[in-house]
């Protein structure tokens, strides 16, 4: 099983996941307050294009595949999405 690790302290964007939330207005930049730790079925954006069932590079005239070319990822939690750059995940 696959694991997604972002350390306490790492800058990202939160959205609220609703199809009319994804404007830029509505994107939040939060700092995380702790470590966190997604799995696949977690992730709603994928820079690598491993997950099926996610946004990729290939899906560019999506919001996701847009955020997924630019090498973030986006992981759901709670009824948020939580982007964050590929360079802050570590993968394990």
């Amino acid at each position: 099983m696959r694991a997604f690790m972002i350390d306490k302290g790492v800058q990202a964007r939160a959205i609220k996941d609703t199809v009319l939330d994804w404007q830029m207005q509505n994107y939040k930049t939060i700092t995380t307050s702790d470590d966190l730790m997604f799995f696949i079925e977690d992730m709603r954006i994928d820079p690598t294009g491993i997950a099926k069932h996610a946004s990729t590079p290939a899906n560019r005239v999506t919001i996701g595949g847009h955020w997924a070319s630019q090498g973030y990822y986006g992981f759901e939690r709670k009824g948020w999405v939580l982007l964050v750059h590929h360079s802050q995940v570590t993968v394990g």
